[in-house]
């Protein structure tokens, strides 16, 4: 499982994304990881606790904490944080880049349907 590292408040914190952090964002924001659609920055920001959480469970750094935040540059660097971390939630789930498509019938060969 591949972890990554982040910036936030001057400070590096390793992350993972696994079953420990799904579930550790489930219990910050008390609904589901599947419905979430990551449009709220408190969501984004429960997410980068919980990654951090999951491979530090004793790391100086909560959601309320960061929900208190004012400052144009830490919002940036949360926003890179969760890009971050969404990267290995791919990584975890396996997503694809892109979505793969048939390849269309050579020449002389009918297409199934």
């Amino acid at each position: 499982m591949n972890t990554a590292n982040v910036t936030i408040l001057g400070k590096e914190y390793p992350v993972i994304f696994n079953l420990k952090a799904l579930i550790g964002f489930e219990d910050i924001v008390d609904h589901s990881f599947f419905n979430d659609k990551f449009e709220k920055m408190s969501s984004r920001i429960a997410l980068i606790v919980a990654a951090i959480g999951a491979v530090n469970p004793n790391a100086d750094i909560t959601a309320k904490q960061l929900l208190e935040i004012s400052d144009w540059q830490t919002a940036k660097d949360l926003v890179k944080a969760y890009t971050t971390v969404m990267e290995l939630a791919g990584e975890f789930f396996r997503i694809p880049a892109v979505e793969p498509k048939e390849e269309p019938a050579a020449e002389g060969e009918s297409q199934k349907n």
